[in-house]
Protein backbone atom coordinates (compact mmCIF):
# COMPACT_ATOMS: atom_id res chain seq x y z
CA UNK A 1 0.00 0.00 0.00
CA UNK A 2 1.22 3.49 -0.79
CA UNK A 3 -0.21 6.39 1.20
CA UNK A 4 0.74 10.00 1.65
CA UNK A 5 -0.89 11.92 4.50
CA UNK A 6 0.88 15.09 5.75
CA UNK A 7 -1.16 16.24 8.75
CA UNK A 8 -0.05 19.88 8.52
CA UNK A 9 -1.92 20.26 5.19
CA UNK A 10 -5.08 18.74 6.65
CA UNK A 11 -5.31 21.52 9.20
CA UNK A 12 -5.24 24.07 6.38
CA UNK A 13 -8.51 22.60 5.08
CA UNK A 14 -7.33 21.11 1.77
CA UNK A 15 -5.52 17.85 1.11
CA UNK A 16 -5.49 15.22 -1.62
CA UNK A 17 -3.73 11.92 -1.08
CA UNK A 18 -3.73 8.48 -2.63
CA UNK A 19 -3.63 4.82 -1.74
CA UNK A 20 -2.38 2.15 -4.08
CA UNK A 21 -3.11 -1.24 -2.51
CA UNK A 22 -1.95 -3.53 -5.27
CA UNK A 23 1.30 -2.89 -7.11
CA UNK A 24 0.16 -5.39 -9.75
CA UNK A 25 -2.73 -3.09 -10.71
CA UNK A 26 -2.42 0.22 -12.53
CA UNK A 27 -4.98 1.87 -10.28
CA UNK A 28 -4.96 4.05 -7.19
CA UNK A 29 -7.66 5.48 -4.96
CA UNK A 30 -7.44 9.23 -4.41
CA UNK A 31 -9.12 11.01 -1.54
CA UNK A 32 -9.45 14.63 -0.59
CA UNK A 33 -10.05 16.30 2.71
CA UNK A 34 -11.50 19.70 1.96
CA UNK A 35 -13.65 22.45 3.30
CA UNK A 36 -17.37 22.46 2.50
CA UNK A 37 -18.27 23.84 -0.90
CA UNK A 38 -15.49 22.31 -2.99
CA UNK A 39 -16.74 20.93 -6.31
CA UNK A 40 -16.01 17.61 -7.97
CA UNK A 41 -14.14 19.39 -10.76
CA UNK A 42 -11.92 21.15 -8.20
CA UNK A 43 -11.15 17.82 -6.54
CA UNK A 44 -10.29 16.27 -9.91
CA UNK A 45 -7.88 19.15 -10.55
CA UNK A 46 -6.28 18.59 -7.13
CA UNK A 47 -5.81 14.93 -8.04
CA UNK A 48 -4.11 15.91 -11.30
CA UNK A 49 -1.80 18.26 -9.37
CA UNK A 50 -0.86 15.50 -6.91
CA UNK A 51 -0.19 13.11 -9.78
CA UNK A 52 2.44 15.50 -11.14
CA UNK A 53 4.42 14.90 -7.92
CA UNK A 54 4.26 11.08 -8.07
CA UNK A 55 7.52 9.65 -9.45
CA UNK A 56 7.64 7.54 -12.57
CA UNK A 57 7.23 3.80 -12.09
CA UNK A 58 8.85 1.44 -14.55
CA UNK A 59 9.42 4.39 -16.88
CA UNK A 60 5.80 5.56 -16.85
CA UNK A 61 4.41 8.73 -15.35
CA UNK A 62 1.02 8.42 -13.68
CA UNK A 63 -1.93 9.71 -15.65
CA UNK A 64 -5.64 10.06 -14.96
CA UNK A 65 -7.35 7.74 -17.40
CA UNK A 66 -10.85 7.80 -15.96
CA UNK A 67 -12.83 8.75 -12.88
CA UNK A 68 -14.72 5.61 -11.88
CA UNK A 69 -16.58 7.14 -8.95
CA UNK A 70 -16.55 10.47 -7.21
CA UNK A 71 -18.60 11.01 -4.09
CA UNK A 72 -18.59 14.01 -1.80
CA UNK A 73 -19.74 13.58 1.78
CA UNK A 74 -19.00 14.74 5.30
CA UNK A 75 -16.53 12.09 6.25
CA UNK A 76 -16.16 11.94 10.01
CA UNK A 77 -17.51 13.46 13.21
CA UNK A 78 -16.08 16.92 13.52
CA UNK A 79 -14.28 17.84 16.69
CA UNK A 80 -12.64 21.22 16.47
CA UNK A 81 -9.01 21.70 17.50
CA UNK A 82 -10.27 23.85 20.38
CA UNK A 83 -12.59 21.07 21.60
CA UNK A 84 -9.68 18.63 21.39
CA UNK A 85 -7.50 20.95 23.50
CA UNK A 86 -10.30 21.09 26.06
CA UNK A 87 -10.21 17.31 26.44
CA UNK A 88 -13.12 16.20 24.25
CA UNK A 89 -11.84 12.63 23.87
CA UNK A 90 -10.81 12.26 27.52
CA UNK A 91 -14.27 13.40 28.59
CA UNK A 92 -15.91 11.04 26.12
CA UNK A 93 -13.72 8.15 27.26
CA UNK A 94 -14.67 8.92 30.89
CA UNK A 95 -18.31 8.18 30.01
CA UNK A 96 -17.48 4.55 29.16
CA UNK A 97 -19.46 2.27 31.48
CA UNK A 98 -21.55 5.02 33.08
CA UNK A 99 -25.14 3.82 33.52
CA UNK A 100 -23.97 0.47 32.10
CA UNK A 101 -23.48 2.09 28.68
CA UNK A 102 -20.45 1.70 26.46
CA UNK A 103 -19.74 3.59 23.26
CA UNK A 104 -17.92 2.06 20.30
CA UNK A 105 -17.48 3.06 16.71
CA UNK A 106 -15.35 5.25 14.57
CA UNK A 107 -15.75 8.38 16.70
CA UNK A 108 -12.93 7.07 18.91
CA UNK A 109 -10.64 5.97 16.09
CA UNK A 110 -10.73 8.44 13.19
CA UNK A 111 -12.89 6.40 10.80
CA UNK A 112 -10.33 3.69 10.13
CA UNK A 113 -11.92 0.22 10.19
CA UNK A 114 -8.91 -1.55 11.72
CA UNK A 115 -8.58 1.04 14.47
CA UNK A 116 -12.32 0.94 15.16
CA UNK A 117 -12.25 -2.86 15.50
CA UNK A 118 -9.15 -2.76 17.73
CA UNK A 119 -10.62 -0.11 20.01
CA UNK A 120 -13.90 -2.01 20.31
CA UNK A 121 -12.10 -5.28 21.03
CA UNK A 122 -9.94 -3.68 23.76
CA UNK A 123 -13.03 -2.12 25.32
CA UNK A 124 -14.78 -5.50 25.48
CA UNK A 125 -11.67 -7.26 26.84
CA UNK A 126 -11.23 -4.61 29.53
CA UNK A 127 -14.82 -4.49 30.70
CA UNK A 128 -16.38 -7.91 30.10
Amino acid sequence: MVASIPSNDILKGQYTGYIRDYTSEDMAVFFSIAENGITGDEITQQIKNVMKEIPEYEGKSPELLDVHLQKIWQYFPHVSPEEQKQGFYKKLEALQGKKDTFFVGSLFSFEIVGNTASYSKRLVEKNF
